[in-house]
């Protein structure tokens, strides 16, 4: 079973894919013929794995002086930010409903570490009657800030897909709708 962090990662992988093979068509049109990027095939990326150094460690806790602000990525993972670029991804082990970008997280910790299944809740910034319900962090995954810029993108790229496709099947179910209106002579 693959961990949430590969997932994520696998998600980014598909966003940059899409990216490049749209560049690579957009090559073609321009030239005539395809590029070297949009000829390569899904067996010649899996024929050559990435070193060990792409896989992340899990860790359980994280010391409370290792990072110096959490940033919400989404209803699903937390980054948070140490020095320099130090970040660690926390994807919650089940969607935190409610939660925004905007928040202020107030963390119910067990010990002078944050560790997964540690409670917190997303407070709105504007009312403290305003919050989250209760969630659970997962584990934590160290990455580099270019990895979670990467992750961040695809994330946006593929709420932008859904609500292309959203908007497509409402103007297709609208677009039913007053055909079959037309057709009734009404």
């Amino acid at each position: 079973m693959l961990g949430n962090v590969a997932k994520l990662s696998m998600l980014a992988g598909v966003a940059v894919a899409l990216a490049l093979d749209l560049d690579a068509h957009a090559a073609e049109d321009k030239l005539g013929e395809p590029t070297e990027d949009a000829t390569l095939s899904a067996e010649q990326i899996l024929a050559n794995p990435l070193d060990e150094s792409a896989y992340a460690q899990k860790r359980r806790c994280l010391a409370t002086a290792r990072y110096r602000r959490i940033e919400i990525v989404g209803n699903m993972a937390l980054a948070f930010h140490g020095r320099g670029e130090d970040v660690w991804l926390n994807v919650l082990p089940r969607r935190c409903p409610g939660l925004r970008k905007d928040m202020v997280l107030a963390i119910e910790r067990n010990s002078l570490r944050t560790c997964a299944r540690d409670r917190f809740r997303g407070m709105s910034r504007g009312s403290l009657d305003l919050s989250t319900s209760v969630c659970s962090l997962g584990s934590f995954e160290h990455m580099t800030r270019e990895r979670l810029d990467v992750m961040r993108d695809a994330l946006v790229a593929l709420q932008n897909t859904k609500t292309v496709t959203k908007t497509v099947r409402a103007a297709k179910s609208e677009g039913a709708t007053a055909t079959q209106v037309g057709d009734d002579g009404i």
